[in-house]
C-alpha cells in the first residue's frame, strides 16, 4: 500500500469505566472494534469486548486493568492520529 504499514501497541490509562469512555468517544476518526485488524486504525477496550466475560479480578491476572486498550495502527497520516490520541487522552484525563 505505497510504502505505508501498521503496528500493533497497547498502552493503559489512569481510571476506571468513565475515562475509558470519555477517551473512545473523543477519537471520532478512529474506529473503535472488539477485534483488530485493517488497513484503517481501530482501538480495542478488552474488558468491554474480547474479555468481557471474565471478572475484573481475572482480567487483571493477565494484567489487564479497566484502562487497558489495544490499538492496530494504520496508515492513516499521523497528524490524524495525534489529534485524535490527543483528544482522547485529554477527554479521559478530564472526567
Amino acid at each position: 500500500l505505497g510504502g505505508n504499514f501498521g503496528n500493533m501497541v497497547s498502552f493503559e490509562i489512569a481510571g476506571g469505566r468513565a475515562q475509558t469512555n470519555a477517551l473512545v468517544e473523543a477519537m471520532p476518526e478512529v474506529a473503535f472494534a472488539p477485534t483488530l485488524g485493517d488497513v484503517g486504525t481501530t482501538l480495542s477496550h478488552p474488558a468491554t469486548s474480547s474479555h468481557r466475560v471474565m471478572t475484573p479480578e481475572q482480567r487483571a491476572e493477565l494484567g489487564m486493568s479497566e484502562g487497558f486498550f489495544r490499538i492496530s495502527v494504520g496508515i492513516e497520516e499521523i497528524e490524524i492520529l495525534k489529534a485524535d490520541f490527543g483528544a482522547g487522552c485529554a477527554a479521559a484525563a478530564a472526567v
